[in-house]
């Protein structure tokens, strides 16, 4: 029953991103698949925990760009909740409570990254690319900013406070349990930055000469000058939230092999 009412609710959500054009089409059919994937396999709390995601990060990126914002595509909508929604998917074939761990992880480190990229706009100096070795305009990957840093880590957390107590995962939630997660959702923050830096293409306007994470800039063609064109800033958050995943299911899995019990 609770689950179907979850259905119901996505559905509602859906059209009522569609109207305010929070989302594409697509992108809206593809939250209502993700979201019931993962209320059947996880539970309506996992559901609760991509919402409070979903939202927070829509109240950041509104207040710090409400002329500028964009509709959410397809692309970005999988980016951040594909990961997580083959952790459900996962749990589903089978059940383990490590799969409650990756989810909680993936969700950490999307959650990690955008905090990061919101309040970096806000900061009152440019931030500073690690390949280039200066600072560079707001909103080129792989650059960083001391204010974008303290909100991808209290982004984590936030997250996996969220997560440990809303999830089905522990008895009685431990201090060295949400600090290790943390972590491992804020790994996932700064391999965004290192695959945006090194990896991921960067293009340079032919109009104005500016630097950008897109091909096209001022209504024109813009030129390949560093990186993989087909590395795009969705496949490197993707890539991001598989290795917070990776490693916060490892270390759980490590854990129990060694029959391990918090201290605190």
């Amino acid at each position: 029953m609770v689950n179907s009412l979850a259905v119901v609710a996505l559905l509602l959500a859906a059209w009522f991103s569609l109207k305010k054009q929070v989302l594409t089409r697509s992108a809206g059919v593809a939250m209502v698949i993700m979201g019931s994937v993962i209320t059947f396999s996880l539970g309506i709390g996992a559901l609760i925990l991509m919402f409070l995601f979903f939202s927070t990060s829509s109240m950041l990126t509104g207040r710090s760009n409400r002329e500028s914002s964009q509709t959410r595509s397809l692309i970005q909508v999988l980016a951040n909740g594909g990961i997580p929604m083959l952790a459900a998917m996962g749990n589903w074939i089978v059940p383990h409570s490590v799969w409650f761990i990756i989810y909680i992880a993936c969700i950490g480190a999307a959650n990690s990254d955008t905090w990061a990229s919101e309040w970096g706009k806000r900061s009152s100096k440019l931030p500073y690319h690690w390949q280039l070795g200066r600072r560079v305009t707001v909103g080129l990957s792989g650059a960083i900013s001391l204010s974008g840093t303290i909100a991808s880590l209290l982004g984590a957390l936030f997250i996996v406070c969220c997560g440990v107590l809303i999830l089905p995962i522990f008895p009685k939630p431990t201090f060295i349990w949400i600090i290790l997660l943390t972590l491992t959702a804020w790994l996932g923050q700064w391999v965004d930055t290192w695959l945006g830096g090194f990896c991921q293409g960067r293009f340079r306007c032919s109009e104005c000469g500016c630097l950008t994470d897109h091909d096209t800039h001022c209504h024109q063609p813009a030129v390949l000058v560093h990186g993989y064109g087909w590395m795009t800033n969705s496949m490197v958050n993707s890539l991001a939230s598989f290795s917070s995943g990776i490693a916060g299911g490892g270390i759980y899995l490590w854990f129990l092999s060694m029959n391990w019990v918090p201290p605190f």
